[in-house]
């Protein structure tokens, strides 16, 4: 009798018939291994599971590490700042601190943009169909939120932290109307950012 009959016709009583292997061993045979029966405990889904997990972490400590830069920037960097009084003193100091802070944001966005994509990508291909029926129309929400947040983080550090760099760099005449006028709009920016950034988490956290 052929091995895939046998295991369909198993008799658990072999004092009534002709002694057999259960379903399970015959699979095993005809699989030329039992290693079927016992995952590896590094196994496919466990090493997708821990994938996930990391990209959580950095997807929430990118988000962190972004909301803590910008509320620093609008609520400690700026204003202190502004109350040295000399405009040269001013763009010095704005300038000194966004030669880090502009590349770090720019980098954290990016960890952003990219862990994010990449867990809905994942979990577009877990969910199948249902993904755009139980899934989609709260990710569309949330991709628009998360793009403004991308803009103005872009429009904050290369807009007008950038640009004061490198009037500062250059040694351009500083002008104190247009210092003035600059690091207002680099703290609207950062508090823009932020805002942005904390409806993305709590629409996150809602859906």
């Amino acid at each position: 009798m052929p091995t895939r009959e046998r295991a369909c016709r198993w008799n658990p009583h072999p004092a009534q018939g002709f002694e057999q292997r259960p379903p399970q061993l015959a699979s095993a045979r005809v699989g030329g291994s039992a290693r079927h029966l016992h995952p590896h405990p590094f196994s496919r889904p466990r090493l997708q599971l821990l994938k996930i997990l990391v990209l959580h972490i950095l997807h929430v400590l990118a988000a962190s590490l972004t909301l803590g830069l910008c509320l620093g920037l609008a609520f400690v960097v700026v204003p202190r700042s502004r109350r040295l009084g000399d405009a040269a003193a001013t763009r010095a100091a704005l300038a000194s601190v966004l030669k880090v802070i502009d590349p770090a944001l720019i980098a954290l966005l990016g960890v952003l943009v990219m862990t994010g994509a990449y867990q809905v990508t994942g979990l577009k291909q877990d969910l199948g169909f249902e993904y755009f029926t139980s899934f989609a129309q709260h990710f569309a929400s949330k991709l628009g939120l998360a793009f403004l947040v991308v803009m103005a983080g872009t429009w904050l550090s290369m807009g007008i932290g950038h640009r004061l760099v490198r009037e500062e760099g250059y040694g351009e005449p500083p002008e104190a109307a247009r210092i003035n006028s600059l690091a207002a709009r680099l703290r609207g920016a950062a508090i823009s950012v932020a805002l942005l950034l904390l409806a993305t988490i709590t629409f996150s956290l809602r859906h």
